[in-house]
């Protein structure tokens, strides 16, 4: 009986130690929250010691707070939305200075007015399809009649990975002189549906309406009305290559894009890009572990057999979700990605 009484206590021991020490690492995983201001007015800076919640809640976001973080039900939010934002990081991006860098150049200019939510689909189409309620346009303007980009974000159809990149992307692609759009398309596989197919093909229905307005009001935005280049990563990048290869945009009456250029993208071997005349540009890394490199490699010989112009970038090492590449191989893509763009537009 004494054996049993001891491990018994043993037995209790252990597990009263195990708590502590669950309770103690998630204490260390809580992140801070703080006010929001500055005495001046201004909004502080955020840091990866804040917590998701805050990032979440944060008013400078431009109700994107709530898609930017992968906690898209209640369970999810109430356990991990007090962690800090550090803990979240390897599902935005590898580099965390590059991800929190994004997220201030967001907030900063929503706050000086650089920046403006815009949606694309009117009321009555909203009616229609409650889910576009939630799609629209974040437009970051830099210059009169610039030609504009739109960047397609990541986040796999759950959510819509802005903090992952496409906050840098549009700060790149500002201090190089473009306009610059990102789209919030509608994420989310339906009730009933098998796979993700379906919901590639929503956003790429999305990405068509956001061109077509944007080129309707062309004037009124002060960009280009003919020079245009789409922008996507993972699943933005399908979303890029299903809207080229379908080339929905002839019988809409829109131009071409001048260029579309890819980042680890998905499933890009699903389309047909026979009749596609859109230069591409494509960077991947063959250590990526969400991406069928080798389904990419028959999607970029299929867009040679089309007689694309395409310009593959492939590097061993780097993974997924490298964003604008710092500390991996493919550091530096948006400069050369910018060069292969130059020729394809406009004088």
């Amino acid at each position: 009986m004494k054996i049993f009484k001891s491990i018994g206590k043993l037995l209790a021991i252990v597990v009263a130690a195990a708590v502590a020490l669950v309770i103690v690492a998630y204490l260390l995983c809580l992140g801070s929250n703080g006010a929001y201001l500055n005495e001046d007015g201004s909004y502080r800076e955020v840091t990866a010691k804040h917590s998701s919640n805050h990032i979440m809640e944060h008013p400078g976001l431009e109700g994107l707070g709530e898609e930017i973080l992968p906690l898209g039900n209640d369970l999810l939010r109430k356990i991990c939305g007090p962690w800090k934002l550090k803990i979240m990081i390897p599902f935005l991006g590898k580099h965390e200075e590059t991800v929190v860098d994004g997220l201030n150049y967001a907030i900063a200019s929503a706050e000086n007015g650089n920046s403006q939510f815009i949606s694309y689909y009117d009321e009555a189409a909203k009616a229609a399809d409650p889910a576009k309620e939630d799609t629209g346009l974040l437009y970051y303007k830099t210059a009169e009649g610039a030609p504009f980009f739109v960047v397609a974000p990541s986040g796999g159809f759950t959510m819509l990975g802005v903090a992952s990149s496409s906050y840098l992307y549009a700060k790149q692609l500002q201090e190089a002189g473009y306009n610059v759009f990102v789209l919030e398309y509608r994420v989310g596989v339906y009730e009933g549906e098998e796979d993700k197919l379906p919901a590639a093909d929503r956003a790429a229905e999305d990405m068509e309406a956001a061109v077509a307005y944007l080129i309707e009001n062309a004037e009124v935005l002060g960009v280009s009305s003919e020079d245009y280049i789409v922008l996507g990563s993972s699943a933005g990048g399908q979303v890029t290559a299903r809207y080229c290869a379908e080339q929905k945009y002839t019988s809409m009456g829109l131009p071409a894009p001048a260029a579309c250029i890819m980042l680890y993208p998905a499933n890009c071997q699903r389309y047909d890009y026979t009749g596609c005349t859109v230069p591409m540009y494509i960077t991947v890394c063959e250590d990526d572990p969400q991406i069928d490199v080798n389904g990419l490699d028959t999607a970029v010989e299929a867009m040679n057999a089309a007689d694309l112009t395409v310009s593959y970038n492939k590097f061993e090492t780097g993974g997924h979700s490298f964003g604008i590449g710092v500390g991996t191989p493919a550091e530096g893509w948006m400069e050369r990605a910018l060069l292969f763009v130059e020729p394809y537009l406009s004088d």
